[in-house]
């Protein structure tokens, strides 16, 4: 009896740490499926947005290799009218970025309806996929924690593309691109303004409630699957955005009566009305910088 005694608290211990390797183990298979996405076709094809575009391709920050399409402006008429008098090449860029398991046309907010909106008011566009994402390299994304490096080469590459410093390169995020935008900041605070659609707040906060949707698992899974997708893989949110949010510019849009990523969709002429003039404003005030 006194030597089993002696290795009861040890086997007590084994039922805890049981459970602990099977949590464990669920956590870790269901981080590995869910930062795993099927690749969805590029379609409509780039000539949905413009005649006139060009295959291009940049590398992240860590090296993985990017793709997407390049549309000019090559007509840039002034006041956004088209047959009007021709104004000089475009000064400004803007850098689209799609949203979880999309890609660069295929996306939610619909970039070939958005992008030659911006065309034809005299902005550059880049349309591009991120990591894990169409034809871009690496088999996983990281909801944000790494999509940043792909986000400021796309900048970059936006602003050498256009001849212009890249605070006049604007980026538009929705959901999954536009939370990782946002984080871009952080990355590179001088960057140019930002728009998100539906982007989240933190990546634990999203897991939480969208989580159990993607896994059926209870929510006690959470803390797990988060911490292993970062280990090993990779309503509320816009006022919790905007109250964090250190700059005076920052403005925030609720638009009620819509799902997630559905404000172009379901609101277009409002849509342009607030992003446009924000954007407008946005990049003026970078000119002002710049020139001084």
């Amino acid at each position: 009896m006194a030597k089993i005694s002696r290795f009861w608290p040890y086997l007590a211990a084994v039922p805890f740490v049981l459970g602990l390797l099977a949590y464990s183990v669920v956590s870790y298979r269901v981080a590995d499926g869910i930062t795993k996405l099927a690749r969805v076709p590029l379609v409509p094809s780039a000539d949905a947005v413009s005649k006139s575009h060009e295959d291009v391709s940049f590398r992240a920050t860590d090296g993985l290799l990017l793709k997407g399409w390049w549309f000019p402006t090559t007509q840039v008429p002034v006041n956004g009218v088209r047959g009007g008098p021709i104004a000089t090449p475009a000064d400004k860029a803007v850098v689209f970025v799609h949203g979880r398991g999309q890609n660069r046309i295929a996306s939610s907010f619909g970039p070939d309806k958005i992008a030659p909106i911006f065309l034809a008011r005299g902005w550059n566009v880049l349309l591009f996929d991120l990591r894990g994402h169409g034809e871009r390299e690496g088999e996983r994304y990281s909801l944000g924690q790494y999509e940043p490096r792909d986000i400021i080469a796309a900048i970059n590459f936006a602003a050498e593309k256009s001849g212009i410093p890249k605070q006049r390169v604007a980026v538009i995020g929705e959901s999954l691109g536009g939370g990782s935008a946002i984080m871009t900041v952080a990355l590179d605070p001088t960057i140019g303004p930002i728009v998100t659609d539906s982007a989240y707040a933190d990546t634990y906060t999203v897991v939480s409630e969208v989580g159990q949707n993607y896994t059926g698992l209870p929510s006690w899974f959470t803390p797990g699957i988060v911490l292993a997708g970062k280990l090993f893989f990779y309503a509320h949110h816009g006022t919790d955005l905007k109250a964090a949010a250190a700059n005076p510019n920052t403005e925030l849009w609720m638009v009620g009566g819509c799902g997630h990523v559905q404000a172009f969709t379901e609101h277009p002429a409002e849509w342009q009305q607030h992003v446009l003039t924000f954007l407008d404003r946005e990049i003026g005030r970078a000119q002002s910088a710049t020139s001084r």
